[in-house]
């Protein structure tokens, strides 16, 4: 956002924070001229605009010693404290169901809904996380490493725009910046 601004000091941005429904709502409703959201929504209302498609990654401590791995297996997690996302997100159950079957039992010690929230966690000691790791690895969080997580869990980032009207054009010169812009990284790449 900020680069833009500094480029196109005319525009005017607002950004709200939401979960994905609520974003594809509000872009349909015209409260939102342009929404960015990280799983895709089971029911879209709107047009969706494929931006990234990431791997899953592990999260934890710089200092854990799996940090010391470039890639993190499956049974790597076995008896490890592990923050898990909530029932309600796809990936928890494509996790918990590649664990199960290579006999991974980590401890599940606690439950979040967002990538940020797993990687605080992780930066306060609680324990590791598989997380969804654009564009959270782009942040370079203090005390922690991402590796790659040797699965075949991905992540798709959508730009949402509504179906019933055209962009507007700050909405369309917004969306070509962050595509041309945005960092690349060892676990997305763009679509």
């Amino acid at each position: 956002m900020a680069s833009f601004i500094k480029t196109h000091p005319e525009a005017f941005i607002s950004l709200e924070i939401a979960i994905s429904p609520e974003v594809v709502a509000g872009v349909q409703a015209d409260n939102y001229d342009l929404g960015i959201v990280g799983i895709e929504p089971t029911r879209a209302a709107a047009k969706l605009i494929p931006f990234r498609k990431a791997t899953a990654a592990v999260v934890m401590s710089a200092d854990h010693p799996l940090a010391a791995q470039d890639t993190i297996l499956p049974m790597n997690l076995d008896g490890e404290n592990l923050i898990g996302f909530n029932y309600r997100h796809a990936r928890r159950a494509q996790l918990d169901k590649l664990l199960l079957e290579v006999r991974a039992y980590p401890k599940v010690v606690a439950e979040v809904s967002s990538s940020t929230a797993a990687i605080d966690l992780v930066r306060l000691g609680v324990g590791l996380a598989v997380v969804n790791p654009f564009p959270s690895v782009q942040a370079k969080a203090d005390g922690v490493v991402f590796r790659p997580f040797a699965s075949a869990i991905t992540y798709q980032a959508y730009f949402v725009a509504p179906d019933h009207r055209p962009l507007s054009q700050t909405a369309r010169h917004f969306l070509r910046h962050v595509r041309l812009h945005t960092p690349k990284d060892a676990f997305s790449e763009a679509v």
